[in-house]
């Protein structure tokens, strides 16, 4: 698909490819491959992603790990309760509001 605009929150773990991607939470675990995503919403198990643009919204909270691999840029605006692992060439956000470690394999 091109484009996914999941309004409902997902119950199941569900994997999710296309070039644009918007979740609005999941009471499961969530894998995305595509070009860019957007979250919103919370997100009670981890969260992992493949791709060129992250975006966590400021509403947005996950509880459990955030995983990147390969992303362009990656922009924390919410909230993840877990670690934020994995590479990406630029993270933007706020280190205040993350309660776990932060690593990049990335040159």
């Amino acid at each position: 698909a091109s484009a996914i605009d999941q309004t409902e929150v997902i119950t199941e773990p569900t994997f999710f490819f296309a070039s644009t991607i918007t979740l609005h939470g999941s009471t499961a675990e969530v894998a995305m491959l595509g070009g860019d995503a957007t979250l919103h919403g919370q997100y009670q198990g981890d969260v992992h992603f493949l791709g060129r643009y992250f975006d966590l919204t400021p509403d947005a909270q996950i509880m459990g790990n955030l995983v990147i691999q390969g992303s362009r840029h990656v922009t924390l605006r919410g909230m993840v309760k877990g670690r934020v692992e994995g590479s990406w060439d630029r993270l933007f956000g706020n280190a205040q509001s993350q309660t776990g470690t932060t690593s990049s394999d990335a040159p």
